[in-house]
């Protein structure tokens, strides 16, 4: 945990430093932009590649506490001590207009998706 919090410091600095910005870097940093991967994502193709590279490791959003969506309160106690997670690029808790709230759903929907099918694998 406290070396994601110092990335995330690290990248704050970053961000800092570049007062200007092109469009297309505006675009990926605006909270829809963050979230425009989830146009070519594809869950039967995400797994089968992550397999291919033995990476079971589950979709996870951060916000006031970490969520692993798609799992039941019970597969998540499992999953924890089992597997590991990743966080969802432009997934947290604040939800900014209609549309962004579009993406932010079809991004759980697709963790969900994504979880249930990995935690087979990671619990192997």
């Amino acid at each position: 945990m406290k070396y994601y919090v110092l990335w995330l410091i690290g990248l704050m600095v970053l961000v800092g430093c570049d007062k200007q910005s092109t469009p297309a870097q505006q675009e990926t940093t605006s909270p829809i932009g963050a979230l425009s991967w989830l146009e070519q994502a594809d869950v039967d193709t995400d797994i089968a590649h992550a397999l291919s590279e033995n990476d079971f490791r589950l979709w996870a959003i951060a916000g006031r506490g970490m969520k692993i969506p798609g799992l039941s309160d019970e597969q998540i106690t499992q999953a924890e001590t089992q597997c590991q997670t990743r966080m969802m690029p432009g997934m947290g808790d604040v939800i900014t207009d209609p549309e962004h709230k579009k993406w932010w759903n079809k991004g759980r929907d697709y963790a969900k998706s994504y979880n249930q099918r990995m935690l087979a694998y990671c619990l192997k």
